[in-house]
């Protein structure tokens, strides 16, 4: 009886077609978004039965994620070298996912170094490198010289696949670019650089020193702090880029001579330049900062934590971009109403405003959406009916810190005005549990609910726990 149970178990495994199982595992995998517990993930399918592990055996492209990582407080790496070498071998001629990261416990003992050594010299396979520069500076200390000889010889292939390059300078001693050299010379195919990390002058002019290909760069990410001409160093080489953020700008705009001082980038659609918020902080003004960009094909802009708003500045990068901002995130802590209605009369094609805040302003700080903003964006044109402001508006998002004034409907009234008028616009309203503790300060949520059992796309994160009772059918 067992018997017969077992056949006829795996004859109807073998009743779905490899290809089928192929397909199944492959979904399987990529829900599973931990690099080693997909790797787990794989070795656990494997073994559930011969015919799983034939068919995963011989699915290369189920072993292409290399996460190479030391075990906390310990000089044991994962995977061990026989594990890397299963899964470089099963994953045979494709492009591989690579990230490692190495600790503090590594020595000269280690056997990690073994597994270290393996994965750089399978590095230049990779389509997507994740690097954590503390971990080859100490690969490089305990590997000793013949395998140095071997990671840094320059390659004839370089990095052919090699697509997505991240790199994290956290906790290195002395940071340059000529030890990664070998992973861009060449690598035609790179387009998406991050960059974490500690971050200074001398590491970024290391880069084009060791001619990293900037000018073929798409996606520019920088989440260390990183000073306003190191910033302009980035943008002066990287004229190709899509998209670009820079997480903490620090330092001081020089003083604009001319024209021929701006920085041209005609492809750039998607700008994030993020400030600390504080008047006595140390990073610039940004709207400073982006009076030195020429953006013309830019649609979406964010500031975040920005100070001392510039309405000149601002005015000339978009005289002299010639762009269409679409999108906008605006968050300056200390603008007027009169400065935002100044900042978005001058973008007629704006699709959605966020205004939401990146940090908690203090009580001293002035209101940030009053009485004023709400009035401009209601006006229309007597004859034709639309908004004289942002007349293509179709989507608002903001906290509710922003609302200081919560015991009236006047941004509720605003939205009411806008979706009568345009079905299709949605708000967005964040942090909404932080002030509505009274229950006079309840009077705008209350009122959008309303507005949301009548058919307003409208999301309120945190959801009250009484939405259901307003909106209930």
């Amino acid at each position: 009886m067992y018997r017969t149970l077992a056949t006829t178990r795996t004859s109807s495994l073998k009743d779905v077609p490899e290809d089928v199982w192929r397909s199944i595992f492959g979904i399987v995998l990529s829900q599973t978004l931990e690099p080693q517990a997909k790797t787990n993930a794989t070795l656990r399918l494997a073994h559930v039965c011969a015919f799983w592990n034939h068919i995963i055996t011989n699915a290369p492209e189920l072993w292409t994620t290399v996460h190479l990582c030391t075990l906390e407080h310990s000089n044991k790496a994962f995977p061990n070298t026989d594990l890397l070498s299963l899964i470089l071998q099963n994953s045979r001629n494709m492009p591989l996912t690579m990230h490692i990261a190495i600790q503090k416990a590594l020595s000269a003992e280690s056997v990690a170094v073994k597994s270290a050594w393996k994965f750089f010299q399978q590095s230049h396979r990779a389509d997507t490198l994740q690097l954590e520069y503390e971990s080859l500076e100490r690969f490089f200390t305990y590997a000793g010289d013949d395998a140095i000889l071997e990671i840094l010889r320059p390659k004839t292939s370089g990095s052919p696949w090699l697509r997505t390059l991240s790199i994290d300078f956290a906790g290195s001693s002395y940071p340059r670019a000529s030890l990664l050299s070998r992973i861009w010379t060449p690598a035609p195919l790179l387009r998406t650089l991050s960059i974490g990390g500690k971050l200074d002058f001398n590491t970024i002019q290391s880069l084009p020193k060791a001619k990293f290909p900037f000018h073929q760069l798409t996606n520019l990410t920088v989440t260390s702090d990183i000073k306003v001409k190191d910033l302009f160093l980035f943008l002066s080489s990287a004229t190709s880029l899509i998209n670009a953020g820079f997480h903490r700008v620090l330092g001081t705009c020089p003083p604009r001579s001319s024209q021929s001082d701006a920085f041209h980038l005609p492809n750039l659609s998607v700008l994030e330049l993020n400030g600390e918020g504080d008047e006595e902080a140390i990073c610039p003004p940004l709207s400073e900062v982006l009076a030195y960009i020429e953006a013309p094909s830019l649609k979406h802009l964010k500031l975040k934590a920005d100070r001392d708003w510039s309405q000149s500045s601002f005015e000339r990068f978009i005289s002299n971009s010639c762009c269409k901002i679409e999108h906008l995130h605006l968050d300056v802590v200390d603008s007027s109403a009169a400065e935002k209605l100044e900042c978005l009369k001058r973008l007629p094609s704006l699709r959605s405003l966020d205004i939401g805040m990146e940090y908690d302003r203090g009580a001293d700080c002035p209101n940030y959406f009053e009485e004023e903003l709400a009035q401009a964006l209601r006006e229309r044109n007597a004859e034709t009916g639309e908004f004289l402001l942002c007349p293509h508006l179709r989507k608002f998002v903001l906290d509710y810190d922003a609302l200081y004034v919560t015991d009236t409907t006047l941004f509720a009234d605003f939205v009411e005005d806008r979706w009568r008028k345009l079905p299709d616009f949605e708000v967005h309203i964040h942090s909404a549990g932080r002030l509505a503790r009274e229950p006079m300060q309840l009077c705008e949520v209350i009122r959008l609910l309303s507005l949301k059992r009548s058919g307003l796309n409208v999301t309120i994160d945190p959801e009250p726990f009484w939405e259901s009772l307003i909106c209930r059918v």
